[in-house]
């Protein structure tokens, strides 16, 4: 009798071990990688607390009310990758048009900064995150936590507002945990999961100067909880399904699950629906051929601005690109039930 209580915790202590899983770099997304991901804007989900050996059914839960092609360029495509030369990743914001830096390496994925038009004046900048905003940490597991503390110091113009200038600080005091592992369910799929819980309370400081006195000064303080459910299944590669939490209301807010395996190229990802972009570098016209009876692509520029979109019913379609400036683009493909079919990369010369 004794043996066999000693060996029944020896047994679920190895159980538990073996369960919960380890997520390194290589099980992140890589440059030139994209997925497609949905957003659930009224979700109905319920948030559980942390633990061990969870099971989260969210399959017939959620609803799809828009998505994106998410994923990372080389840095070096992108506008103002002169000013984070240590990032090795790039992309771009399609409602704002702002590029993001990171770098990623076998012990973290660290955001650098950002550079585009944030105030809506015309004129692009840079903006540094200092030290760095560290949105994971490898290797991650069960019980391992972090802090990435980081700040962001910038002027802007000020007479819109009949100032000189106008100054904004913001100190995020950020801590990480990976409080939960088990089995989630999602239209996507069943995964075997981690759970990061991002707590983050953040303090803004707008400073308006004139004559090189303050002329006002507001402070703001918010606070956030996120939950991410990371996997190292290799047809995930990224998050599968993350929201915000509201531990006030105790409500679910914003929900984005991913919808498909990651995609590398058109020539790669798509080799077996015979997809083809030529010339490539183009001057006057990009031709896209597919042996798919309905193909939608959207033409973005460096900066994420869309300046082409359309269908490709024929087999093939020709795209002008005789106005557009010299540089890099992106073309997105997706099929007709709106699912990403991959990213091809275009220089017009």
């Amino acid at each position: 009798m004794k043996k066999t209580v000693l060996f029944l915790p020896l047994a679920f202590i190895s159980w538990a071990v073996n369960g919960q899983i380890t997520i390194n770099s290589n099980d992140v997304l890589d440059a030139q990688q994209y997925v497609d991901r949905a957003y659930d804007f009224s979700p109905s989900i319920v948030h559980s607390p942390g633990g061990a050996d969870q099971t989260w059914n969210f399959g017939m839960l959620l609803n799809q009310d828009d998505s994106e092609l998410f994923g990372f360029g080389v840095a070096s495509w992108y506008d103002g990758y002169q000013n984070f030369p240590d990032a090795n990743l790039g992309t771009t914001d399609q409602q704002s048009g702002v590029n993001t830096f990171a770098r990623k390496n076998n012990d973290a994925i660290d955001v650098l900064g950002v550079y585009g038009d944030l105030t809506g004046g015309g004129n692009s900048s840079a903006i540094a995150i200092t030290p760095y905003d560290r949105i994971i940490q490898f290797p991650a597991s069960f019980g391992s936590e972090y802090n990435s503390d980081y700040s962001i110091r910038t002027s802007f113009d000020g007479s819109d507002f009949d100032l000189d200038s106008i100054v904004v600080e913001i100190d995020v005091v950020k801590n990480v945990e990976f409080d939960a592992w088990g089995e989630i369910t999602t239209p996507f799929g069943t995964f075997q999961t981690i759970r990061q819980y991002v707590h983050e309370i953040t303090t803004t400081n707008i400073t308006g100067y004139l004559f090189g006195f303050p002329a006002f000064q507001d402070e703001s303080t918010e606070e956030s909880h996120q939950y991410l459910y990371w996997t190292n299944d290799p047809i995930s590669k990224f998050v599968v399904l993350e929201y915000t939490y509201d531990p006030i209301t105790d409500l679910v807010e914003d929900v984005i699950w991913q919808r498909s395996s990651p995609v590398l190229s058109i020539d790669e990802a798509t080799a077996d629906l015979n997809v083809t972009v030529y010339p490539n570098p183009a001057t006057d016209f990009v031709t896209v051929e597919t042996n798919l009876s309905t193909v939608n692509y959207v033409l973005y520029d460096a900066m994420g601005k869309r300046v082409a979109n359309g269908n490709i019913n024929n087999s093939h379609t020709t795209i002008d690109v005789s106005s557009l400036n010299q540089g890099t683009y992106l073309i997105h493909l997706k099929d007709e039930n709106n699912v990403a079919l991959g990213v091809k990369r275009i220089v017009v010369q």
